[in-house]
């Protein structure tokens, strides 16, 4: 069985837009935001960001079923070999399924206690997205019991995505994971201490005492 399951849910869609909005790394407007906000401003009302999803999707045709099925039979080719290396690298185990839904939005959130995540219809690498997506779920899992402050949990679990350009590169080729703006010092330093040899446990110690 696979570790992650590609879906489309209208409610799940209107949630990860309505989150989206809430951004604590990028508080600007995403495409979609904006073309809501031209009909509708900032009334974020669930039903009203319903309708406007829904009759988006019917205007543009959007062929979810088509594209979860296109996602999956892309992230199958990798998947095996990325958790084995998730495992090696975090020592342990994501229980799954893990369901990554597709959502119109640009923006895509997740939460990984409810074991899924958001992903772009129009997403042009799925698949560094999930690997992107899951590194969290690993992040979370291993490290929320050392207590961090919760920006400094953010930036370690957001600057740690820089991993895929170091021991995923394999799986990722030249879709390099970029991260935000305010992360670039932290991900530098992440990628240099892997460099010397340094564990992922022993990278989130040190990120942790500074």
């Amino acid at each position: 069985m696979n570790l992650v399951i590609f879906q489309y849910s209208l409610g799940k869609d209107a949630d990860n837009f309505i989150r989206g909005t809430q951004s604590v790394n990028n508080n600007q407007p995403t495409k979609l935001q904006e073309e809501y906000e031209l009909l509708f401003g900032k009334d974020f009302f669930l039903e009203k960001v319903e309708k406007f999803l829904k009759e988006r999707a019917v205007k543009l045709d959007l062929k979810f079923q088509q594209r979860a099925s296109t996602f999956a039979k892309e992230w199958q080719h990798v998947e095996g070999a990325f958790i084995s290396r998730c495992e090696e690298l975090f020592s342990i185990r994501l229980e799954g399924p893990i369901i990554a839904f597709l959502s119109q939005n640009q923006r895509c959130t997740y939460r990984w206690r409810e074991g899924y995540f958001y992903i772009y219809y129009d997403s042009q690498t799925p698949n560094k997205t999930v690997m992107h997506e899951l590194l969290h779920f690993y992040t979370h899992r291993k490290y929320e019991s050392l207590k961090i402050e919760s920006k400094k949990f953010n930036d370690i679990k957001e600057s740690l995505t820089v991993l895929l350009n170091t021991d995923f590169v394999s799986l990722t080729g030249k879709d390099q994971d970029t991260g935000y703006p305010q992360h670039q010092k932290m991900r530098a330093e992440i990628k240099e201490l892997r460099q010397k040899g340094l564990s992922v446990d022993e990278i989130v110690h040190v990120l942790a005492q500074i």
